[in-house]
């Protein structure tokens, strides 16, 4: 996804004196984006946040995400444990519990996504984009996916989520060892007491699991960063404090 959607939340969070760096997904700039849609495997991702990471030198850090965010954060989890310093994730659920829903699906055939999103003007398209966004965000919305090669570029996420979903569940099947923060929006259609539950199994000995439902983040209660940005931070917030260095002694 665009940083644009971070905006608010990052803000917020530099004011409390973090470190916060957003950036651009595959796909979504002009040079991180690959035409070929067998370079959008979840372990691309995740190795352009390690490989940004260490380039901004962090050794450690508090790892947040939404949606595809989220997939690619609960991947980081189990394969890099020793670099997060806390997990956040919004709406996903750790996905080696998920099944692929209809429009995951649908979203995943070549070519034809592209064309039913672009029908219209382009307005079913702009509906999938997150709701009570600002103008600035819808501004920079516009733009990007006006480029050539960027609706492609959002939608290959989707063409590679059965082999990323098949490798997140066979061979990244490792216990959550962050200490944890899930957020999901009432109605959201990724959420169910049975994801929830299994989702409680998949933690490690001693690490902690917080889930926090939303309410009134929209019709489908999937674009909180969005729709309920405040209620987002009023959760992040003390995540993020309980579990930085200064409460546990350190530096």
């Amino acid at each position: 996804a665009s940083s644009i959607m971070w905006t608010q939340i990052a803000d917020d969070l530099a004011e409390q004196g973090y470190r916060v760096l957003a950036y651009d997904q595959r796909g979504i700039s002009p040079g991180a984006r690959p035409k070929s849609s067998k370079a959008y495997h979840i372990k691309d991702y995740m190795a352009d946040a390690m490989g940004i990471a260490d380039a901004v030198g962090f050794e450690k850090a508090h790892v947040v995400g939404h949606d595809m965010g989220a997939v690619v954060a609960w991947g980081l989890s189990m394969a890099h444990p020793d670099r997060l310093q806390s997990l956040a994730t919004m709406s996903i659920p750790t996905p080696d519990v998920l099944k692929i829903r209809p429009h995951a699906a649908l979203l995943s055939i070549p070519w034809l996504p592209e064309a039913i999103l672009q029908a219209q003007g382009s307005k079913r398209f702009y509906k999938m984009l997150p709701q009570n966004r600002t103008e600035e965000q819808d501004v920079e919305y516009k733009a990007i996916f006006a480029e050539d090669g960027a609706l492609s570029g959002g939608l290959n996420f989707y063409r590679q989520v059965r082999p990323s979903m098949r490798y997140l569940k066979e061979s990244l099947r490792r216990p959550v060892e962050a200490n944890t923060l899930f957020l999901w929006g009432t109605g959201e259609g990724w959420v169910n007491d049975a994801y929830l539950a299994e989702q409680n199994t998949r933690m490690a000995p001693g690490a902690t699991l917080d889930v926090v439902e939303i309410q009134d983040a929209g019709d489908t209660g999937h674009f909180l960063v969005a729709t309920q940005p405040q209620r987002v931070l009023d959760g992040l917030l003390p995540h993020l404090k309980a579990n930085s260095p200064s409460a546990f002694g350190g530096p």
